[in-house]
This record gives structure tokens, C-alpha cells and sequence, in this order.
């Protein structure tokens, strides 16, 4: 039976937060009793309808009749420099000092190299920013609301790299 070998499997999953308790309940389904490992940030969910918490995927596990080994936490970035991870570890001190209960506050992450911290224009024109990107920040991405980002990539002349936040994740 095919579901069978499936179940013999182990079953990796990343990004665990942008999932709902039901695609959860599916993956302990089909992983089979310790065929599951997870992974997540629970301060990187973006995806609507899901407020994650690890203690929820404890729940679904024991549910369906799993052992649960309590999660680690990795601090550690093996993918952004620290420039990067300082600016955002900046952004997540702001998110919980307005809104404490929004995501578990975990230790800063690390990264293993030095870089130069992103920049944050806030009230730059179109017209400024265009003149920017094509000349003293060509290659730069730009983030902005998940609605707006197909049109900030036309009023920035189809620039390739304007990302809305969920599509840059």
C-alpha cells in the first residue's frame, strides 16, 4: 500500500509557521509515529490565518498519538549577515515593545558574517528612488506591502527586484 510507504518515511518540514494545525495534522499523518522533523520561526509567520505557536504543534501531536521532543532553538543564521540580522532584530524590538504578545521573543539571531546593515528610506519619491536604483543602488531589492508590490514595480520601471514581504520570503 502506497500510503503505507509513505508512513515509513521521514517527512522534513521548513517554514512550519506559514502552516495551518490541519496541513500539520497531515504531516504527522504522514510521516508515521517519530518520522517528523520540523522546523520554524514563529517570528517570521506571514501568512494569513496562522498564528503559530510551537505548543500547538504540540497539541496536534499528541493528538494523533505522537511523542513530542520539546523544541531547540537555533540562534545561529546560516543564510543573512549580521547587518541584515541586526536590522531586523531592530524591527522585531520595536514589534514587541508596541504589540509583547504578537510572536514569542526568542534570543537575536547571529550571522557568521559581517555585512553592512540594509538601508530605510521612508518618504523618498518615486522619482528619487528611480534615480537611486539606476544609478547608486542598482541591485538593491526593494520590500513593500504584499498589495502594492506589483505596482511599485511598475512605477519603478519594471525594476526586477521590488518583493512584497510574503513573495521575499
Amino acid at each position: 500500500d502506497a500510503f503505507a510507504q509513505v508512513q515509513r518515511c521521514k517527512v522534513y518540514v521548513d517554514e512550519v509557521q506559514d502552516y495551518t494545525q490541519l496541513e500539520i495534522l497531515l504531516f504527522f499523518y504522514l510521516s508515521g509515529p517519530n518520522g517528523l522533523f520540523l522546523a520554524g520561526d514563529p517570528a517570521q509567520s506571514v501568512v494569513e490565518g496562522t498564528e503559530f505557536r510551537f505548543e500547538e504543534v504540540r497539541g496536534v501531536g499528541h493528538f494523533v498519538g505522537s511523542v513530542i521532543q520539546k523544541p531547540k532553538t537555533v540562534n545561529v543564521n546560516f543564510r543573512s549577515h549580521s547587518g541584515i540580522l541586526n536590522c531586523a532584530g531592530g524591527v522585531l524590538d520595536l514589534m514587541f515593545t508596541h504589540f509583547p504578545s504578537s510572536a514569542k521573543q526568542l534570543k537575536k539571531d547571529k550571522g557568521l558574517f559581517q555585512g553592512s546593515r540594509p538601508g530605510v528610506l521612508l518618504g523618498t519619491s518615486i522619482d528619487q528612488l528611480n534615480i537611486l536604483l539606476g544609478d547608486k543602488l542598482k541591485g538593491a531589492v526593494v520590500l513593500t506591502h504584499d498589495e502594492s508590490a506589483r505596482h511599485c514595480r511598475r512605477l519603478l520601471n519594471d525594476y526586477k527586484l521590488v518583493y512584497g514581504v510574503r513573495e521575499a520570503k
